[in-house]
């Protein structure tokens, strides 16, 4: 068996116990009552052939009804696909989008839900033997068969009855939501990651793959080129379909293997944190407690210098620090403790001229430069995240931080464990201001006006990824904790400098000298160790 996290509700479950939703449909056209009887009920009450008929009608149109087109409210305790999108729109439904919808005619969630366990349901399956699944070359449930001989593909969580990709849970899997601090660009840095994705991982040793529509539908709703309208940001109450990629590399143990992770990125509005959004919180509340990885995305205008410089909109945003802080009571309720779920924290719209003027000459020299990986003799790149060229950058940034919102610092010293910096544009061009007219309203865009040329928008996923352990770093990346290199304990302390020399013994009569920094406080190490900073 294969336990699965929905990536949806979180419950979790074995592959056994998914539900599937119906190939076929009922045709209305070819409902088995006789036409003098409108309904069902009307025929229990008036016919009058032979108990032969009657039930032999009841049983087809018992099945036609069971194959119909209509809302899933769910059963027996389960939330639906009705109950779990309820939550969100203001309750005005789902986001999700299939293109196979719109050549069969059908929507994909308005499709018969199959419970292989429920009597009522699995009298219309083809037993397989031992159970009415059928399973693929690894075990991993994956299809049901219909009596009439129509093959059930689509899998869907048992509790909320939302969809799970193709194989799904039979590789480890990684959820990272990114966070857009309010006029961060983070729909503009979403659209362009998932554009160029395939691109970029190859860079760290990898290729990826798409295993639902979601992420070209993303990239088709949020369309970004030089002359077109950036598209606006995601209401504070939506919420996106996760999107999700299988990313697929050479085991290092043995080349003739491949190793597949899946991870899940989900779309969360930074304006969740204002005081007229809190009551939604709660909603969006899992995406952020359930995340192996946390991408926050701020806006520069938010910094005194840029502020000061009168070029900005100040109207009033959520802090950095706010959202920061919010997160992580949520992750940890327990506030003394740091959060251990490592957080990515992204300057966007690095190229603005009112930036620039802000930025360290070195810095900016730095940020220019295109994110490259570390070749191989073979000529492809390593599963390495180049952290010799990310440290100068994290450390530069940090100290603008530091020099511009000291609170924004000292809340990820304080809160965080594993953090580190990052600074990209996902345009890498000038924009102009297009207004237009919408139901009687002046709506000002933003339009690309040059070549759209994103930079560095893959570097903090890179740094996840390295979090994740699907890739390792050339060097120790800029304010990784320190870790026991024997018991990987990061309960360590660094020795003050008149320790820093100790004598051990080698063979029966030899000593000699070595240099320490570091001592695991393991009890069952204490291992002592020379760690460069």
């Amino acid at each position: 068996m294969y336990k699965i996290t929905c990536p949806y509700c979180f419950e979790t479950f074995d592959d056994t116990a998914v539900h599937f939703r119906s190939e076929y449909v009922s045709d209305e056209n070819d409902n088995p009552l006789p036409d003098e009887y409108s309904d069902i009920e009307e025929f229990k009450a008036n016919f009058r052939g032979s108990d032969e008929e009657r039930q032999r009608i009841m049983r087809e149109y018992e099945e036609w009804n069971f194959f119909r087109e209509g809302e899933d409210k769910g059963w027996n305790g389960c939330l639906g696909y009705q109950g779990f999108w309820a939550r969100f729109k203001d309750g005005n439904g789902t986001t999700e989008k299939n293109p196979e919808d719109d050549v069969l005619g059908v929507k994909a969630y308005h499709r018969r839900i199959i419970n292989p366990y429920n009597p009522m349901h699995n009298k219309y399956l083809i037993y397989q033997g031992n159970d009415f699944f059928i399973r693929d070359s690894q075990g991993m449930v994956y299809q049901i068969v219909l009596k009439n001989g129509q093959k059930c593909h689509r899998r869907v969580c048992p509790h909320c009855h939302n969809p799970l990709p193709n194989q799904y849970g039979l590789s480890s899997v990684k959820f990272i939501t990114v966070v857009g601090i309010t006029g961060a660009g983070k729909t503009v840095y979403i659209s362009q990651l998932l554009k160029g994705m395939q691109q970029y991982v190859t860079k760290v040793g990898m290729s990826a793959r798409r295993t639902t529509p979601s992420p070209r539908i993303y990239i088709e709703a949020n369309k970004i080129a030089a002359g077109e309208p950036v598209p606006a940001s995601t209401p504070a109450g939506d919420f996106q379909q996760p999107l999700f990629y299988d990313i697929v590399s050479e085991n290092p143990r043995n080349r003739n293997e491949k190793i597949t992770e899946t991870f899940v990125i989900y779309d969360i509005a930074g304006e969740l944190f204002k005081d007229q959004y809190k009551e939604s919180l709660p909603v969006f509340a899992e995406f952020i407690t359930k995340a192996d990885g946390i991408i926050l995305l701020i806006d520069p205008s938010q910094f005194q210098s840029i502020i000061n410089s009168g070029s900005t909109n100040n109207d009033e945003k959520v802090t950095p620090s706010s959202a920061l802080n919010a997160i992580h009571e949520l992750i940890n309720p327990d506030t003394t403790i740091k959060s251990r779920v490592p957080i990515a924290v992204c300057i966007s719209k690095i190229d603005m001229e009112e930036v620039q003027e802000v930025l360290d000459d070195n810095l900016k020299n730095l940020l220019v430069e295109s994110v490259e990986g570390i070749e191989g003799r073979d000529g492809f790149c390593m599963p390495v995240f180049k952290a010799v060229s990310h440290n100068p950058i994290a450390k530069g940034l940090h100290n603008f931080i530091k020099a511009e919102d000291m609170d924004l610092a000292m809340t990820l010293h304080r809160n965080y464990l594993h953090y580190s910096f990052f600074a990209f544009t996902a345009l890498g061009c000038n924009t102009s201001e297009v207004k237009k007219e919408i139901d009687g309203k002046e709506v000002v865009y933003s339009v690309p006006i040059g070549p759209v040329l994103p930079k560095r928008i893959e570097e903090p996923l890179f740094w996840l990824f390295k979090n994740f352990g699907y890739i390792t770093s050339d060097v120790r990346c800029y304010l990784e904790p320190v870790k026991c290199p024997v018991c990987h304990s990061q309960n360590v302390h660094e020795l003050p400098e008149e320790q820093q020399t100790i004598v051990e013994k080698v063979g029966l009569f030899k000593k000699v000298e070595r240099k320490v920094n570091f001592c695991c406080e393991n009890p069952g190490c204490q291992y002592k160790w020379w760690q460069d900073n």
